[in-house]
């Protein structure tokens, strides 16, 4: 039996080696770096059961995603330049990063049945007003209840904010 790994890539915190009688290489992470996604990881788990606030729980996990991630890609470069093929099908960042593409949604309307409203932050927590964004979305529910109370017309909902 051959006991001697194969260093196929060094990264900056870690390396891809490839074991003996293994088919595919394994990733070595420096006992600090894992040291530390493990603490993060307690700590987002913590901040679930201490029902914490959403976007800082977002930002927790996002940041082990990013370590991750890097880890990943030095696996995923490595294969490719030693002609290994993956042993998974490739990840995309995008397909697990939170969208920060989204934007709060405050609104008010009445679709005929109902008056419907709707004031959530860009992670999904309540929405913060200020005093003259509350004003205007209270005049934009009463706006709502004259018109089902005339029984006006639904109106379409206005864009996100």
């Amino acid at each position: 039996m051959n006991n001697t790994a194969k260093i196929l890539q060094i990264g900056s915190n870690g390396a891809v080696v490839q074991l003996p009688e293994r088919q595919f290489p394994g990733v070595v992470i420096q006992g600090d770096s894992l040291s530390i996604l493990m603490r993060k990881m307690i700590e987002i788990r913590l901040m679930i059961t201490d029902k914490a606030d959403i976007s800082e729980t977002t930002s927790e996990i996002d940041d082990v995603i990013d370590k991750l991630y890097g880890r990943i890609a030095l696996y995923e470069m490595t294969l490719e330049k030693n002609s290994i093929p993956l042993p998974y099908t490739k990840w995309n960042k995008d397909d697990f990063k939170s969208n920060n593409t989204k934007k709060d949604k405050i609104d008010a309307w009445y679709d005929g049945s109902a008056i419907c409203v709707i004031a959530v932050g860009s992670h999904g927590d309540p929405l913060d007003l200020g005093e003259e964004e509350a004003i205007e979305f209270v005049n934009k529910i009463n706006h709502c209840i004259k018109s089902a109370q005339q029984g006006d017309a639904p109106e379409p909902a206005l864009p996100a904010r």
